[in-house]
């Protein structure tokens, strides 16, 4: 089941992230508006397309953690919220998925982003009950922050009934995922008729992309000097160092962690210490 729920996690945005922002940069996303289709029926129509096959894969452990009731200590109810909550994580990925897909244009940006928004949707909660938890605000994790995440639901698939009204917590936060799932395709819905459109940039945004262009990759003189010393020698090399910003970000990266650690180190030493000596 965990590996079930990571695969559910992940596998809806790699598989939508580059669904219309592929259909962007070919330039056929307009043709399909030539029609009497509408942003919702492109939407659906992708997602439905996209989302057989991650389906079919969950459909194809359901049967496998069934057989744990064979062996015993396993409820079928359990089981039964467990695949709940497996198909609603799955259905919240594509939506992410299919979100990032319309605002996004380049592949590699959209499949970072969509990756970024299940984390932040997953482990964000989790952080700030953890951020409350350390500075004495609350006594526990909060439920009602930790209600948004997936990851929450998934926990309380299989926890003890407690008190009269036992998988409330469950409920609540399968709830909440669904409807932000259903809030991403619905913005998605809106978004994707207006955003095939070319649009010129004008003189100011014609202004800031030259002056990115020569901040990233240099003046003429620079671009042609790293273009002789390096394009007859090995061309990947020369086009992954066009733009001067790339190795700066590597370095401000670890500079960042390395910061992150020490602060966390300093403020919080006895409930984080592995994870500051980590960062």
């Amino acid at each position: 089941s965990y590996l079930a729920f990571g695969y559910c996690l992940l596998i809806g945005v790699l598989v939508t992230a580059d669904s219309l922002s592929a259909e962007k940069r070919e330039g056929t996303i307009g043709l399909l508006f030539l029609t009497d289709l509408k942003g919702y029926d492109v939407i659906l129509g992708k997602l439905l397309s996209l989302s057989i096959h991650a389906v079919f894969g969950l459909l194809a452990v359901v049967p496998m953690m069934s057989l744990t009731l064979i062996f015993g200590g396993v409820t079928g109810g359990e089981i039964a919220r467990t695949t709940l909550v497996l198909a609603n994580t799955l259905f919240f990925s594509l939506a992410a998925g299919m979100f990032v897909s319309t605002i996004s244009r380049n592949e590699r940006k959209a499949v970072f982003m969509g990756l970024f928004l299940i984390l932040l949707v997953t482990a964000g909660p989790y952080e700030v009950g953890f951020y409350n938890y350390v500075l004495g605000t609350a006594a526990g994790l909060d439920e009602a922050i930790l209600s948004p995440s997936p990851a929450f639901a998934f926990t309380q698939a299989t926890a003890a009934p407690i008190g009269a009204s036992p998988y409330a917590a469950f409920y609540r936060s399968l709830l909440e995922t669904h409807v932000l799932a259903w809030v991403l395709l619905v913005l998605s819905c809106v978004i994707v008729p207006h955003v095939w459109k070319d649009r010129p940039k004008g003189k100011r945004g014609e202004r800031a992309s030259e002056g990115w262009r020569r901040l990233s990759l240099g003046n003429t003189e620079t671009r042609t000097a790293l273009r002789r010393r390096l394009l007859d020698r090995n061309p990947g090399l020369w086009l992954s160092n066009r733009e001067r910003y790339k190795p700066a970000s590597v370095w401000l990266l670890i500079v960042a962690l390395a910061a992150i650690g020490v602060w966390i180190y300093q403020n919080y030493r006895i409930a984080f210490y592995e994870s500051a000596l980590f960062l």
